[in-house]
């Protein structure tokens, strides 16, 4: 199922956030956005921001407690949003920015008050897009860049958000930072935690925080690049409720990923306690259309793929992401054929 559903004066579309970066759909200057209230992002130093489309322009403010949609620093203290913004920017680059609720115009209550609407049109027909929201049932979400530290360099990854210098951030300010939000943001209730990096998992103390989380009943994804042991997935997998492995083909050892892979595969297949979906996503630059199919095709016989049964392999998802570029993160790399963006967006629609 497409995460997002959106509407639009001849129906509704469903849609991935690659479909619509792909498709040139992510444009939403003076759209009403939910980011603040529905939406929240962490950076790597602690900084609090209504969404990550704020906090990656931070270098864009000379005085940072100016910037728009700053809202302070988990080390001192933060304010929390009361309403919704009118997106300024011209375009939308992250996924979970992306996802939040935002619509032209009126809000179309009748629409945002449904959890799942079946798509009436293909994205490719939809025409004079007015609304978008997820098509499950989200209530709070928060992207928490928990740190640079990377063992990957790749060299379309901005250069400001990894290093391998970075300290890590202690189990107290995870934990107590955690605990706030979701006493008096979420009132209590469960928050989508989203987790990047930076390799969110070289933290020492990322695990026990994780631990914390499952303890308060929350909902967790961690995005990885795949490259711990395999001792470490099985033995950590199944604490996730969604877990992302991200391809580098400039760093990736394909036996390694091919292993791993084939553990998270095999846990999805013995009924976990807590990890329902697991998702490959192919970061695919100009030129790597095949490389990417093929890597998907060599990692299904590899891993034994086809031998899993019916659930576990209805959780299991393969996604070619088109790379954003160094000096906009939100607008593709101009060097994309749109021979190669609708190669991208079929790969992505296609039963797999």
């Amino acid at each position: 199922m497409k995460q997002i559903i959106l509407q639009g004066e001849n129906g509704l579309a469903a849609a991935s956030v690659e479909d619509l970066v792909s498709s040139r759909l992510n444009f939403f200057r003076g759209w009403h956005c939910e980011a603040g209230l529905e939406n929240l992002y962490i950076d790597f130093d602690g900084r609090v921001w209504v969404a990550n489309c704020a906090g990656s322009r931070a270098y864009q403010w000379d005085d940072i407690e100016k910037a728009w949609g700053y809202l302070g620093n988990i080390d001192t203290k933060f304010q929390l949003p009361t309403s919704n913004v009118i997106c300024p920017y011209a375009s939308c680059g992250c996924g979970s920015d992306i996802v939040t609720t935002k619509y032209r115009g009126d809000k179309p209550i009748q629409f945002f008050d449904k959890n799942y609407q079946q798509a009436t049109v293909d994205l490719a027909q939809l025409k004079n897009m007015s609304a978008l929201k997820t098509n499950y049932p989200m209530h709070k979400q928060i992207l928490w860049d928990v740190g640079r530290f990377c063992n990957y360099n790749c060299s379309y990854c901005w250069p400001a958000i990894h290093n391998m210098t970075d300290p890590h951030k202690s189990l107290e300010v995870f934990c107590r930072t955690a605990d706030y939000l979701i006493d008096n943001w979420a009132m209590g209730g469960q928050i989508r935690w989203y987790f990047g990096g930076g390799e969110p998992t070289l933290n020492p103390n990322f695990e026990s925080f994780v631990a914390h989380l499952a303890a308060r009943n929350q909902w967790i994804m961690l995005v990885s690049n795949g490259s711990r042991s395999s001792n470490y997935w099985a033995t950590n997998a199944d604490h996730y409720d969604t877990l992302i492995f991200s391809v580098h083909f400039e760093f990736v050892k394909d036996s390694l990923f091919f292993k791993n892979f084939k553990q998270v595969a095999d846990i999805l297949e013995n009924n976990p306690k807590r990890l329902n979906r697991f998702v490959v996503k192919l970061m695919t630059k100009p030129g790597e259309i095949e490389k990417s199919k093929f890597f998907v095709e060599k990692l299904k016989q590899e891993s034994n793929y086809h031998a899993l049964g019916p659930w576990a392999r209805e959780r299991i998802t393969f996604d070619m992401v088109p790379l954003r570029g160094l000096a906009d993160g939100s607008r593709l790399r101009q060097d994309y054929t749109q021979d190669e963006l609708n190669e991208i967006v079929k790969f992505n629609s296609q039963p797999q």
